[in-house]
């Protein structure tokens, strides 16, 4: 991974800061290395955020049903209908933002400052992640709850 191996750690220290602090689901990792790309599970829901300027980079977190509704539920204090609710892309984007503000502070410290877009919702069905040419492709698995649902943080990146 060369230059950019704190990326991964960036992402998984930003993400368990966030998720214990603002919705106090401290999330484990389901392995402390990144694990091998897999392909999206149909179901489900994947928050996009994509990064340019110093760094070229795409943020994709991907949520089957049970924890994008389960995550919804807790902050909102009720569970959603359905995994189209408003709340459901309100909460998982509000999230995907805090989550990408710190990563973007932590990558300005290493010199590349930048921009990055809002949250964009989409469904697993119709998501299929692209490498970046030239760049590099993580994979963190986070484990959010109790139960075994599991959230996948994908990383494309390029300086």
């Amino acid at each position: 991974m060369g230059k950019l191996h704190y990326i991964s750690e960036f992402i998984r220290s930003a993400t368990q800061e966030i998720y214990t602090n603002m919705v106090n689901l401290p999330p484990g990792m389901v392995s402390d290395e990144d694990t091998v790309m897999t392909p999206v599970k149909p179901g489900g829901v994947t928050v996009s955020i994509q990064f340019d300027g110093g760094l070229q980079a795409f943020l994709h977190m991907t949520y089957d049903e049970a924890l994008a509704k389960n995550v919804t539920s807790v902050m909102m204090g009720a569970m959603p209908a359905s995994l189209t609710a408003p709340e459901v892309g309100d909460v998982l984007g509000e999230l995907a933002n805090m989550i990408s503000g710190s990563f973007k502070a932590k990558m300005a410290s290493k010199g590349f400052n930048g921009h990055a877009s809002a949250p964009m919702i989409i469904s697993n069905d119709s998501f299929i992640p692209a490498p970046i040419s030239d760049g590099v492709a993580l994979m963190n698995r986070m484990k959010i709850l109790e139960a075994t649902d599991e959230l996948e943080i994908r990383i494309f990146a390029k300086v």
